[in-house]
């Protein structure tokens, strides 16, 4: 059986969109259950939910692992599937899902998305890296190829047998841990198929977030990191190398952030060797390349007005959108 675990912690006014993706699959109904964990009672929603045979879960965690968990708790699935509130399936995801995992001891599966807009019009594609599916393991994986394909907590299925309580430890960036997890149990499967769509507005953008919610994602991400480096490092070195990229990533975020006397954040000063680390990353994430040298500046307050400038100047920008 496959469970399929659908978090809501803002009412957003994109669930019923995504039960109904999840309620209209091919795969026969008998062969998977629907979890949907929630912060809010909606009368609407909720019975629409329980209608199709859903069973809610009502948790105000603010952790995603969390809350995820707790749906795992609650399910019968040797096969765990997740689903944002504001993203949807395709109809015949679950029936793909099944019949690739069925047959392989892996430990987990993500798929390519669809972009779509705030009303669900399709406004692009996730970009094809591999031409085929792949079976990514600690032995080939390779940090320059495959770290493009750790996004997205919608297009991860994962077998239940390798999901821990470190779990509920994990805050935000489920997705990633999730992926490692997958890669350093049993392998990871990189299937070359469309079969989510990841919703795009206003609400999940953090770039619309002002400075004070940037700062506190931020912190929340480096932590789980942190957590996640101390576990996976010695998986393989080139996986080391992609959480390492994802940890430095964050800390230079705060290094930025820190510049402003009302973040009231304690210095992240990024070490020469840190700053050479994600300059050889340029071809990954460019943009590394020039916050490096913005941030080695001569002078703070060179700094401080270099970037509170590009601050500024990229909420005008989201504004007039």
């Amino acid at each position: 059986m496959i469970s399929v675990i659908v978090n809501e912690y803002f009412k957003r006014g994109f669930l019923k969109d995504a039960l109904h993706s999840v309620f209209s699959q091919t795969l026969d109904k008998s062969l998977y259950e629907v979890i949907v964990v929630k912060r809010e009672e909606d009368r609407e929603v909720d019975d629409y939910a329980r209608k199709n045979g859903a069973k809610i879960i009502y948790d105000d965690s603010p952790q995603l692992g969390k809350r995820f968990y707790v749906g795992i708790e609650e399910s019968r699935g040797e096969i765990i599937t997740f689903l944002e509130d504001d993203d949807m399936y395709a109809p015949e995801k679950l029936a793909y899902i099944r019949e690739k995992m069925g047959d392989k001891v892996v430990g987990g599966f993500k798929n390519l998305l669809y972009k779509i807009d705030y009303k669900g019009n399709v406004i692009g594609k996730e970009e094809k890296f591999i031409a085929k599916d792949e079976l990514v393991t600690p032995q080939n994986y390779k940090n320059g190829k495959y770290i493009r394909f750790f996004g997205n907590n919608s297009s991860i299925a994962v077998r239940r047998e390798i999901i821990g309580e470190e779990l509920k430890k994990i805050d935000l960036v489920v997705d990633r841990y999730l992926s490692i997890l997958s890669i350093c149990s049993g392998g990871y499967y990189y299937l070359n198929n469309y079969l989510t769509y990841y919703r795009i507005h206003p609400q999940n953008d953090s770039r619309n977030r002002n400075l004070e919610r940037r700062i506190k994602g931020s912190l929340r991400c480096f932590s789980d990191l942190q957590l996640i480096y101390e576990k996976y490092k010695n998986c393989s070195k080139e996986i080391e190398k992609t959480i390492r990229l994802f940890l430095l990533m964050y800390k230079m975020q705060l290094s930025i952030y820190s510049l402003f006397p009302e973040s009231n954040l304690p210095k992240f000063n990024l070490t020469a060797r840190e700053k050479l680390f994600l300059l050889n990353t340029a071809n990954l994430f460019p943009i590394n390349t020039v916050k490096v040298i913005l941030l080695s500046l001569p002078s703070e307050e060179l700094k401080r007005r270099v970037f509170s400038y590009l601050y500024k100047k990229d909420q005008r920008r989201l504004k007039r959108k």
